[in-house]
């Protein structure tokens, strides 16, 4: 076990949430990534019964004592994403016709540290401090049209100095969201039982902005757009986790992890420039990170380790859709009339999971890994959007462990396989573009997709304290 016990304040987690790149911090397993530390990534995150990490705190924390001495452990991952966002619109005015194909690749840096190890020979505990999870995305320039077809100078009410007598736009989108955990954990070990919980403050951060621009993207258009920002977030959560040894070989685990609940209430600015519109108006959101299961088996034998998961994610009962209720009336809706009530449908669906890792050691101090997840994307084709898509379902993972003294060094490579969702004609994203009055739907004229790959590179040191 490579557990931590790490005394730092929230305030360096807000540090590291600032850092993170104004794109995605690419998860596998809906938001969540998976898997968390650089051995279980060389093993595509199968690892509730196997245990000997930091990031057990995490995946199954009744495996912290499993180390009869304290370790150390610190490392991070580097996730480079690919993201592409296509649509189309088809009109019997050829002025109104348009098409995009808009590519987006983000980097990320994602660090993790902790200490933990035997209290007494029955007790265990540790300290992890490590990001969650995460998303967003950023296309800019799309090219569309007006809302209700008109020219942007009907449009805006604003005269604009290039292209006002036309009704094309352009379209920019981004949005951020990343959730930290500070996370100190116990285990008991009662015979061929472990128990064991970890009680967590998670802290979360939310960032997006749409805005309009003139035809050339030279210039932010007049009156139009939408600003919003989370103040900083915090809230409970917990992992309780069980093991069993069958025998010296064979275990099995099961962890459950509560939901998080953040309130991330901020402030919301529209319309820049709109004498209305003058000022930021307060917001409240609530956004919940959803329960999952895991539960594993573990079976090593001389050089051999193998380990297999199955989970579940409960998204449909805890982010279907994401309300933002304004203090003001500010949001403009498709048909023209005004609104305190900003509501995106994610239409997230639940996601069942299937991991599994070998492990296999070739000489005294080099071990070999490789793993493959599955999990099917946790996004309904109503929820396709620029925004917040998590798309991948097949991963492959490559490790290599090298161990020198009281030193192990982990490295690992984890791949998501591209993949590619249709939006549906009913979605918001659709609705938003195809509505040009109430009486005016055109929503069979538009059509979008998105599709997505990804890759991370992870690196750990893990240190015994003798």
């Amino acid at each position: 076990m490579r557990h931590a016990r790490h005394s730092i304040g929230r305030r360096l987690l807000w540090v590291g949430l600032a850092l993170l790149p104004s794109g995605w911090l690419y998860a596998g397993n809906g938001m969540y990534m998976i898997s968390y530390g650089a051995r279980y990534g060389g093993l595509a995150g199968a690892a509730t019964a196997l245990g000997g990490s930091v990031m057990d705190l995490h995946t199954n924390p009744a495996l912290l004592g499993l180390n009869a001495e304290p370790v150390f452990e610190g490392g991070f991952r580097i996730n480079y994403a690919q993201n592409e966002y296509r649509d189309q619109f088809i009109d019997s005015d050829p002025l109104l016709n348009y098409a995009n194909h808009k590519t987006d690749y983000t980097v990320a840096p994602l660090p993790y540290l902790g200490v933990a190890g035997r209290l007494n020979d029955a007790l265990a505990g540790g300290l992890a401090l490590y990001l969650v999870g995460g998303g967003g995305g950023q296309f800019t320039d799309i090219i569309r049209n007006t809302p209700r077809g008109t020219t942007v100078q009907e449009f805006t009410g604003y005269p604009v100095p290039i292209g006002s007598d036309i009704k094309q736009i352009r379209e920019n989108v981004f949005a951020r969201m990343a959730h930290a955990r500070l996370a100190p954990g116990l285990s008991v070990h009662l015979g061929d039982w472990h128990v064991g919980v970890t009680l967590a403050g998670a802290f979360g951060k939310m960032e997006m902005r749409r805005t309009l621009s003139d035809i050339t993207g030279s210039g932010e258009l007049p009156g139009q757009g939408l600003r919003y920002k989370s103040d900083p977030a915090y809230a409970l959560s917990a992992v309780i986790g069980i093991a069993y040894d069958v025998t010296e070989s064979l275990r099995l685990g099961y962890s459950y992890s509560a939901p998080t609940v953040f309130h991330m209430d901020g402030h919301m600015s529209v319309n820049a420039g709109d004498p209305r519109f003058y000022h930021a108006t307060g917001v409240s959101m609530r956004m919940s990170w959803p329960e999952t299961h895991r539960a594993g088996i573990a079976w090593s034998e001389e050089r051999w380790t193998i380990s297999a998961d199955v989970g579940y994610i409960n998204w449909s009962s805890y982010l279907r859709t994401v309300k933002f209720e304004l203090e003001d009336s500010f949001i403009e809706t498709p048909f023209g009339f005004y609104s305190n009530t900003l509501l995106m449908n994610l239409y997230l669906r639940d996601q069942a999971l299937f991991a599994i890792g070998l492990e296999y050691e070739l000489t005294e101090g080099l071990t070999v890994r490789c793993g493959y997840n599955y999990t099917r994307a946790n996004l309904e084709s109503a929820g396709v959007n620029p925004l917040f898509a998590v798309l991948t379902e097949h991963h492959a993972a490559l490790g290599l462990g090298i161990q020198s003294g009281v030193y192990m060094l982990d490295f690992a490579v984890e791949y998501a396989f591209p993949n590619r969702m249709r939006g549906a004609d009913t979605s918001n994203w659709d609705i938003g573009h195809a509505v040009y009055g109430p009486g005016d739907i055109r929503l069979l004229q538009f059509e979008h997709e998105r599709s997505m790959q990804a890759i991370a590179f992870i690196m750990g040191v893990t240190m015994r304290l003798n």
